[in-house]
């Protein structure tokens, strides 16, 4: 059964609205970009001026076209998107593409927006827009666009989702190392979203790493549901959301009428899910890059060979920063290092292979496939300065190749210093070596590759143990006809739920508790150190609710705090099995818990609630 999403990216016929023969015009680019992309199906131009445009012939009206399209790309100007979209509904066109932003200055409460939309659903229409750079389905060759495109664009295996029409054409359209099977700027999401985007993408079989750039999900439920679908799939899904400031938030509810909603929620939900958050454009280009390559990493470490000690010395010092772990390679690994590295040189991991340049290829490639050959290497990355090829590091690229093809771990090419984008990054890039900009960069991306790979292997977050139905009942009347509950009584629903109150644990630690209704994705808990402690570290965890005791640990086990617990056996255990057990409140209450607060004492003994307090959902 085709996707729902078939007639808007993969029409069988396309109407261009607004197509124009002056060069560098919108409606020119519209032309040019799908004829470009080497689309198959019925075209037709439509402008009341031409009787035909780059060959196509033009019609002046929808209503005039010799038969139905499905999809309507709409190159007009912002006065004309209500006519045109009611045209296209009146001949049963079952897509549109809106460019234009739907502002206008006699709109300043901007209700034309609404009745787009409006127009939309009651067709059942979909539409990629407004105030969007339009999609490159490059995997299918239909380019619907209003910009120009490289014309070096060619398939790969990544979907890019954005919100930013302005980050679509950079990460599009810059570097020959990112290939896409799709790409996709849903800009205001009028009527489809980006939910409906990724759950098309998951069904495309070149689609092998997602990446999204957020301002706000507006289905959260659907979002999810694709997020489960990608999992599945093991398909990685890397997430740039921004907003996490007041002044970001309020910027894009101005800019796109996104409202970016809670950031603590998001992290939540990306955590639960598998999704791979990144910090900038250059983390998620560097991410997309290693995840596109045709090999997930391996069990173990990082091993890598390198042409200076220096470098190898930073290397290791970033890693350690950001978490990477180092292959320990075995005794048989380095006496094969050994034997081919020159005097002076450790046969250790990483390794500086260069000596006095004896043989310099035959060496790093043999190194190379030892490191690759050891259990404990999960890839081996070259760090040096692949772009730079002077008449020595010209071999390099050479010694990449090679060891792909005698190992079947994967590996990367890591330029310190020089940038990408030329012949050789390309060249690399095809061979199946990715190569990434920046050792910073690398080592983030690989980072993101050992959680993936590590998440992988975790089993499905369980529903914690149900209490007995009548405790459950009587709470949920007694919360229905209170506003809030007092700290007596919360402490009560509290010891219901398995953490009861009374003498604090013998040299207890302080942990406070919150569970909260987020307004996407409902229940949240937030965990963080109590008192004193909690003021100076100023930290918390954030996880979906309800949860169970493995995820508690963990997120506990992020936390600073968490060295409070070294001195104090089975501490982290107890705290972790109260946390989960009370996260069942949010389940048990539902719609009727707006917040509950508690504050646990942990110590060797157990936990024990020294103070809460529950406020009721108002209205419910």
């Amino acid at each position: 059964m085709p996707h729902r999403l078939a007639p808007l990216l993969t029409p069988r016929s396309i109407a261009l609205v607004g197509a124009s023969t002056k060069p560098g015009s919108q409606g020119n680019n519209m032309v040019r970009e799908l004829k470009k992309g080497g689309f198959k199906g019925k075209v037709y131009a439509v402008n009341p001026n031409y009787d035909e445009v780059e060959g196509i012939p033009c019609f002046p009206s929808l209503a005039d076209l010799p038969e139905p399209v499905e999809l309507v790309s709409l190159g007009v100007a912002t006065h004309r998107i209500e006519e045109q979209l009611t045209a296209a509904a009146a001949i049963g066109a079952k897509a549109a593409v809106v460019f234009a932003s739907g502002y206008l200055a006699e709109d300043p409460e901007r209700t034309l927006l609404g009745r787009v939309a409006a127009i939309a659903r009651a067709a059942d229409m979909r539409v990629c827009g407004g105030n969007c750079m339009g999609f490159n389905n490059l995997a299918r060759g239909i380019n619907v666009a209003a910009f120009e495109t490289p014309d070096w664009l060619e398939p790969g295996n990544i979907t890019l989702i954005t919100h930013s029409g302005t980050l679509y054409g950079e990460i599009v359209n810059i570097d020959r190392r990112l290939r896409y099977n799709l790409t996709v700027s849903s800009g205001q999401e009028l009527v489809t979203t980006a939910d409906e985007y990724l759950d098309f993408a998951l069904d495309e079989p070149s689609t092998r790493v997602v990446g999204l750039f957020l301002e706000q999900i507006r289905d959260p439920a659907a979002f999810i549901a694709a997020l489960e679908k990608a999992a599945a799939r093991d398909i990685p899904v890397v997430a740039l959301k921004v907003g996490r400031t007041a002044e970001a938030a309020r910027l894009a509810v101005t800019h796109s009428g996104a409202r970016v909603g809670d950031d603590r929620a998001y992290q939540a939900v990306f955590d639960r899910h598998g999704v791979i958050r990144v910090a900038s454009t250059h983390e998620l280009a560097a991410t997309l890059i290693l995840f596109s390559g045709p090999r997930r990493v391996a069990a173990g470490g990082l091993a890598a060979i390198l042409d200076s000690g220096g470098v190898r010395g930073m290397l290791l010092d970033r890693a350690a920063d950001e978490g990477v772990p180092i292959a320990h390679i075995n005794e048989a690994t380095k006496a094969k290092l050994a034997a081919r590295l020159e005097e002076g040189l450790d046969a250790v991991n990483p390794v500086d292979a260069w000596g006095t340049g004896r043989d310099f290829e035959a060496v790093f490639t043999d190194c190379m496939i030892a490191l690759a050959e050891d259990p404990d290497t999960a890839l081996v990355a070259f760090v040096g300065d692949i772009a730079w090829a002077d008449t020595l590091t010209s071999g390099y690229p050479k010694n990449c190749t090679d060891t792909l093809a005698r190992t079947d771990k994967p590996v990367l090419a890591v330029n310190d210093m020089g940038r990408g984008g030329n012949a050789t990054s390309t060249m690399l890039s095809k061979a199946g070596v990715p190569l990434i900009d920046g050792t910073d960069m690398a080592l983030k991306a690989v980072r993101h590759a050992f959680a993936y790979r590590d998440r992988r292997k975790r089993a499905p977050v369980a529903t914690p143990a149900p209490v007995p139905a009548i405790v459950r009942e009587r709470w949920s009347a007694r919360l229905a006809g209170k506003h809030a509950l007092d700290a007596t009584e919360t402490l009560a629903l509290v010891a219901d739920y398995g953490v009861t109150s009374g003498a604090a644990p013998a040299d207890g630690v302080a942990m406070h508790l919150s569970i909260e209704r987020d307004a996407d994705f409902g229940p949240i808990l937030r965990i963080a150190a109590g008192g004193e402690v909690g003021r100076v570290l100023d930290e918390a965890v954030t996880l979906l609710a309800p949860c169970d005791e493995t995820e508690a640990r963990r997120a506990v086990g992020t936390l600073r705090a968490r060295r409070l617990f070294d001195d104090r056996p089975g501490a982290l255990d107890s705290l972790a099995g109260a946390i989960a057990r009370l996260s069942r409140v949010a389940l048990d209450l539902g719609d009727r818990l707006e917040r509950l607060e508690a504050t646990i004492l942990v110590g060797s003994a157990g936990v024990e609630a020294s103070a809460a307090w529950v406020a009721r959902r108002g209205g419910s």
